[in-house]
């Protein structure tokens, strides 16, 4: 069956941007805005100066009043880039209301995703958003698929718009398909790293934007697709790509 024009087996629908998307959804040109540059490359990218910034009737979008759940391995609950944003999540590693961040990962990617727009360390794409920390991982970036469905699954019934999963293992679960399932039919949607694998297809989770959610490879600064991450494949799901090889954010990863 030959794939539809637009998907490629490589990199799905292409480079996902902010600016083109919101041009698109208010039928718009966005003025151009001024790069940010240095280690705020991957904003330039997608064109999130160009979102934040509005235009005319437009008055820009920054995340404000948004929340974002982060399912990894917690968030650093004291970290000055989210000061005042971030919103009860749950830890279902150790079972309690305090999902902190011992190994780093999940600081990385709420950096990456709502950083504080201060001048100061990372801006991330939606810097007033609020943040949901749910820890799924422990210090060593280990878990269990139950508790990454019981995650998805807590932050869609606690109302949260985008649940972030930057993280995969094993094959098919009815259990976390089916979780998934389930917050999009709430309204959350559901972001899902493709994998870094080096395959030709998705890793699950996010296979499963098949039917629901949105996988995402990943790509460097010339836009080169990362050989590392994991391709769209022959199965047509909705699969973009975005900044991915070496990110600046809240905490140094090596």
């Amino acid at each position: 069956i030959p794939l539809p024009s637009g998907f490629s087996s490589i990199d799905g629908y292409g480079f996902a941007s902010a600016e083109r998307a919101f041009e698109y959804i208010l039928e718009v040109d966005l003025p151009s805005a001024s790069n940010l540059g240095g280690n705020l490359w991957g904003l330039d990218h997608i064109g999130a100066p160009e979102v934040w910034n509005g235009f005319e009737d437009f008055a820009g979008v920054t995340g404000d009043g948004i929340t974002i759940a982060v399912v990894d391995t917690g968030v650093d609950l004291d970290h000055p880039e989210f000061m005042g944003r971030i919103v009860p999540g749950y830890d279902f590693v150790d079972n309690d209301i305090i999902a902190d961040d011992g190994n780093g990962h999940g600081t990385h990617v709420a950096g990456t995703i709502a950083g504080a727009n201060d001048g100061i360390g990372i801006t991330g794409v939606a810097y007033d958003a609020n943040i949901m920390p749910i820890r799924v991982l422990d210090d060593n970036g280990s878990g269990f698929l139950s508790d990454v469905t019981a995650g998805i699954r807590f932050a869609a019934e606690n109302d949260a718009d985008v649940i972030n999963l930057s993280l995969g293992g094993g094959g098919y679960n009815s259990s976390m398909y089916e979780a998934i399932q389930y917050a999009s039919d709430l309204g959350s949607v559901v972001v899902m790293a493709s994998g870094n694998s080096y395959a030709n297809t998705p890793g699950y989770p996010a296979y499963y934007a098949m039917d629901y959610g949105i996988a995402v490879g990943a790509v460097d600064i010339n836009y080169s697709y990362a050989g590392f991450s994991n391709k769209a494949g022959d199965t047509i799901l909705d699969y973009v790509t975005a900044p991915g090889v070496n990110i600046y954010s809240s905490i140094a990863i090596t």
